[in-house]
């Protein structure tokens, strides 16, 4: 195996990526996982307020293995698709070494 290959980022695909934060708004939020599309609105269709936004950063950050920043702030994060795209651009741009700490 080559050191590249030994480094090689494998990122989880959108669906996947998807799923984890719907599963996470839907146990923050006590919904159905149903209920959370990815057009839902974060705090204007599912409730969303600043500790569940907490709750839900802390979720996914454990899971990605990722830090979310604090400066995407609910002007930047309106929906569920919103805040897939921030996790997938988070997990592109994290360093090789630190994609595959667990």
């Amino acid at each position: 195996m080559t050191d590249s290959a030994v480094h090689q980022k494998v990122l989880p695909s959108r669906a996947e990526v998807e799923q984890v934060v719907i599963s996470a708004l839907a146990r923050t939020l006590r919904l159905p996982e149903e209920d959370v599309r990815p057009d839902s609105g974060l705090e204007n269709d599912l409730g969303l307020d600043s500790m569940g936004a907490i709750n839900v950063n802390i979720a996914l950050e454990e899971q990605f293995h990722i830090v979310l920043p604090a400066c995407e702030g609910p002007e930047d994060v309106l929906t569920v698709r919103d805040l897939v795209n921030l996790v997938i651009r988070k997990l592109e741009s994290q360093p090789a070494e630190e994609a595959s700490k667990c």
